[in-house]
């Protein structure tokens, strides 16, 4: 055979392998591209094929942009000409993790690509590539015109709707799809709608954790009986564990919305009696992730609650402006050498502490005065400055606190103990029409923790609340001691 001949049959065979790609994507990626699918997985790369739009809410850890990524190649691939735009709410998230994924996609792909391979660009030819952008940049979005078209939404719950919009512009001309796939956090926006108001357009999926290869057939009370050994195994490594979802299990309970939204891969079910919704709370991340720092001029604030001997932490939460740049925690039976180390990094002068002062709060905010920091105590207990509005202070700064994110006001780095605390913060309305907040004896018949570090969160907050500037008749702002 001539060397024509045999470039003539390797393309012969590369077309036959594109043609079955085609009618089998999910034969594609596990042969061509020798990625291994479990059963999920293998759906919504079914799905995407079969449907024009394709809706995907899925738990933590289950194999979301691995299988964004293999889906993105394989199409790619199997329509020669096409162009797979892809995006996540941040560059860092198209970059690091999606266009990782890539990555590892095309270099283990059996069929030589050849092209050119760019941290988020895939160019096989002029009219024939994949790329990745940010969601700063709805123009870029539109325009794209190909007999296919594939653009991929991961975590879509955070790309902004100018986004969405955009993406459904392509679906004018050729045959156009779209996968939107992410953990579902917000009670509304595009990526909600699909599985509401527009449900009728969208081919619907949701991914549990207890759908994954690791934790098939299991129940919660399974998790909670397991010996840890059996907690330890995993069937799919890289996929959610066993210890993961039992400890969440333990940590959030299976009523908070973040065990629905991350574990269940569910809607959160969000009431309108909390004091800090958990959309509003990941969009504080959101933020803290892609905003800059705040300038070193900036306010220096902390909230330390305090516990003593037992479960609950002591927590001490620093704030510059409006973000959150330390978070810590210890379990000593007496945390004041613990604190008085942990504030040494910051200036005594430009730090104002707000401490709660009930228990064995006062002891150790005596013990800081001591050692010249300037602590203010806190009574959450004590009533508001606004007693007609407020049960007690405690329900107005939460209110405030929650005010503060509605705003936008607040940049929270990524705890998910914290978050499980801000988003299980309840109130209630009394006769009299004040607002109080649940009390921690309430919360705790329904398997809710103490709040540590959603407290601290509070009481950092608290320099921004009218109660710090005015004094009251007797020398006191209302449960503040100066």
């Amino acid at each position: 055979m001539t060397q024509k001949q045999t470039r003539e049959q390797e393309a012969r065979n590369v077309g036959e392998i594109l043609r079955r790609g085609r009618k089998d994507p999910v034969w594609f990626i596990e042969n061509v591209l020798q990625s291994k699918l479990w059963k999920r997985q293998a759906d919504v790369v079914k799905a995407v094929f079969d449907h024009p739009r394709t809706a995907v809410k899925a738990a933590h850890s289950v194999g979301k942009t691995y299988t964004a990524a293999r889906l993105s190649m394989a199409y790619l691939l199997v329509y020669p000409g096409s162009r797979v735009i892809t995006t996540a709410p941040t560059f860092a998230q198209v970059q690091r993790l999606l266009w990782s994924e890539i990555h590892s996609a095309y270099n283990s792909c059996k069929i030589p690509l050849g092209g050119e391979l760019l941290n988020t660009e895939l160019k096989l030819r002029n009219d024939w590539f994949a790329v990745g952008l940010s969601t700063d940049s709805p123009d870029r979005f539109q325009g794209h015109h190909a007999e296919h078209i594939l653009i991929v939404l991961d975590e879509a719950t955070g790309v902004d709707a100018s986004i969405w919009l955009a993406a459904e512009a392509n679906r004018a001309g050729g045959d156009a799809r779209i996968l939107a796939i992410g953990n579902l956090t917000s009670p509304s926006g595009p990526f909600h709608s699909c599985f509401t108001t527009s449900r009728e357009l969208w081919h619907c999926m949701t991914i549990s954790a207890f759908d994954s290869p690791n934790l098939a057939g299991l129940s919660p009370e399974d998790l909670i009986e397991m010996s840890q050994e059996d907690l330890d195994f995993s069937e799919v490594p890289g996929l959610t564990t066993r210890s993961w979802v039992r400890d969440r299990l333990i940590e959030w309970g299976i009523d908070s919305p973040l065990w629905q939204s991350r574990v269940l891969g569910d809607f959160p079910s969000q009431s309108d009696d909390v004091f800090v919704p958990l959309h509003l709370i990941e969009e504080a991340c959101n933020r803290y992730q892609t905003l800059p720092s705040e300038d070193s001029a900036s306010d220096l604030v902390a909230g330390v609650d305090l516990a003593g001997p037992g479960k609950d932490e002591t927590v001490i939460v620093v704030r510059r402006g409006n973000r959150v740049i330390d978070i810590g925690t210890c379990h000593d039976a007496d945390p004041r050498g613990w604190l008085v180390r942990r504030l040494m990094s910051y200036p005594k002068n430009d730090l104002q502490i707000l401490a709660d002062e009930v228990g064995i709060g006062y002891h150790a905010i005596s013990h800081l005065k001591d050692q010249g920091w300037k602590v203010r105590g806190v009574n959450v207990g004590k009533a508001s400055s606004d007693p007609k509005r407020f049960f007690n202070l405690r329900a107005e700064l939460l209110w405030n606190l929650g005010q503060e994110f509605k705003k936008g006001a607040v940049e929270l780095p990524r705890d998910d103990l914290l978050i499980s605390q801000l988003a299980g913060l309840r109130y209630s309305i009394t006769p009299k029409g004040q607002i109080q907040a649940e009390s921690k004896q309430v919360a705790a018949r329904r398997g809710v923790k103490s709040p540590d570090r959603a407290d601290a969160l509070m009481l950092a907050w608290g320099a921004a609340s009218s109660l710090l500037v005015r004094p009251s008749s007797r020398g006191r702002r209302n449960g503040i001691i100066l």
